[in-house]
């Protein structure tokens, strides 16, 4: 994914921050371009939409070594800024910095629909599900989701590029509603649409996510603001375009250059992100999922109960013979190794496909265009999601 960003204002490198930590001290801002540090509430009891409009989570907060940051505000903004020496010790107190280092998991059963909490440096993952009771947990203050939010309060909206997700739900004629606008841009608003197809489960949001930037992005940026600021908010803006209404996600983009540092920094750490399919092994699971849906290469399910942890979507490493060609996909135990200490936990998976991609044009070499229909084993209700590139 490509993004826009504005010009960031490097803070002078601190060689530590924050006090009274019973390790050495985390070089927070260490004067690289390299992300130091990032929290996340991420996954739990999510929406269809919940892999477009959340592709940090819920809520997020990333600095980098040159003490800039990006996070999400409560209205949906992206914002940026630079810590101040105090923010930065503040943040590396409150989330114990110096103490997270290699990878921990606490997870209480009967939490399947909660989110959990991620906290990332460069020495380690910390996840928290339904609490952090333990006294290993008791360092991280009670208080440090709220002081990571104060500082992303004083960041500034994100100027550039959104992207857009329309999801038709209700003809005006039958369901005329007070806080629909009109929709104000040019092109049609079919364009990034997808019907919701409720005998298919989530609707396949592949090819229907549009890029917008300019003043169009900044109009659509207002109207998400506007919706935010109702006293009932449903993460859309209902917008009427003819006799059609619909339900249009508007999510603002980072630049290149964070969003790559944000891949590097978590793409190892956080068990969350979309990890590149492999072939499945022996161990693969029965479980029942929710259908599948896609946004470029990569299928997020959820699971209908917790899945163990470490499981993962796995490829029976062939394609049937169809027209278009199907493949197959499975729940696999996947990492053995992780252990969650409370119980089972995450029940939101992804998947990058990309490998299928390069597997079907070294199988096809003939085929302009990459076509498969994907299955999920599981999914309820059953339904195939069409892989589909130039």
């Amino acid at each position: 994914m490509r993004h826009r960003f504005l010009k960031l204002v490097s803070c002078v490198a601190l060689a530590s921050c924050g006090s009274e930590q019973s390790g050495p001290a985390y070089a927070l801002c260490d004067g690289s371009s390299e992300v130091r540090f990032g929290t996340a509430s991420v996954g739990g009891h999510v929406d269809t939409t919940y892999s477009f409009t959340n592709p940090y989570g819920h809520s997020f907060l990333f600095v980098n070594g040159r003490c800039e940051f990006v996070g999400s505000a409560s209205n949906g903004d992206y914002v940026a800024g630079t810590l101040t020496p105090a923010q930065a010790d503040t943040l590396t107190s409150a989330f114990d910095l110096a103490n997270v280092e290699g990878k921990s998991f606490r997870a209480q059963s009967g939490c399947a629909d909660a989110s959990t909490l991620q906290v990332m440096t460069g020495n380690g993952y910390l996840e928290l599900l339904c609490g952090a009771d333990e006294p290993k947990y008791a360092r991280i203050a009670p208080d440090a989701l709220n002081q990571a939010q104060e500082i992303i309060a004083t960041g500034s909206p994100v100027q550039g590029d959104v992207s857009v997700l329309a999801i038709g739900n209700f003809q005006v004629k039958d369901a005329p509603n007070a806080n629909a606008v009109a929709w104000p841009l040019s092109w049609p608003l079919a364009d990034a649409a997808v019907e919701w197809d409720t005998s298919r489960g989530a609707p396949n949001l592949l090819d229907v996510v549009k890029r917008v930037s300019g003043t169009q992005a900044a109009q659509l940026q207002g109207l998400r603001r506007a919706a935010a600021s109702r006293p009932v908010h449903r993460g859309y803006v209902e917008v009427l375009a003819g006799e059609r209404g619909y339900a249009l996600y508007v999510r603002d983009e980072l630049d290149d250059a964070w969003s790559d540092a944000i891949a590097r920094f978590t793409q190892e750490l956080d068990p969350y992100a979309a990890k590149p399919i492999e072939v499945c092994g022996d161990d693969t699971l029965s479980l029942q999922l929710d259908a599948p849906y896609l946004i470029d290469a990569i299928l997020s399910v959820t699971t209908q109960a917790q899945a163990p942890c470490g499981a993962r979507l796995c490829w029976d490493g062939s394609f049937r013979e169809e027209v278009p060609v199907g493949a197959t996909l499975r729940v696999e135990r996947g990492d053995t190794s992780r252990s969650c200490e409370g119980g089972p936990s995450y029940t939101y998976l992804r998947a990058d496909l990309q490998p299928l991609i390069d597997a079907y044009r070294a199988g096809y070499p003939g085929s302009a265009k990459v076509e498969i229909e994907v299955s999920v084993v599981g999914a309820m209700p059953p339904a195939e999601r069409t892989l589909l590139t130039d």
